[in-house]
C-alpha cells in the first residue's frame, strides 16, 4: 500500500474556512439588507393607501413609524 503525505495543505485548509466564513457573513449581510427594504416598502405602500383612501388628513405629516 501506499502512503501519501499531505504536506504545506494547512494553508489551502485555512483559505477554505476563511471563504466559507465570508460567504456566510455576506449572505448574512444581503439577508439584512433584503428584510429592511421588504419592511420599508411595506411601510411605503401602507402610506400611499391611506393617501389614496383619503384617510391621510391635509396639514398633518405621515410618519413611517411603527
Amino acid at each position: 500500500m501506499a502512503q501519501f503525505t499531505m504536506h504545506g495543505s494547512g494553508p489551502a485548509a485555512f483559505g477554505a474556512i476563511v471563504m466559507v466564513v465570508v460567504a456566510i457573513v455576506v449572505a448574512l449581510f444581503w439577508f439584512v439588507v433584503a428584510w429592511r427594504a421588504m419592511r420599508a416598502h411595506e411601510r411605503l405602500a401602507d402610506a400611499v393607501e391611506k393617501i389614496a383612501h383619503g384617510e391621510a388628513r391635509r396639514g398633518t405629516r405621515t410618519t413611517f413609524h411603527d
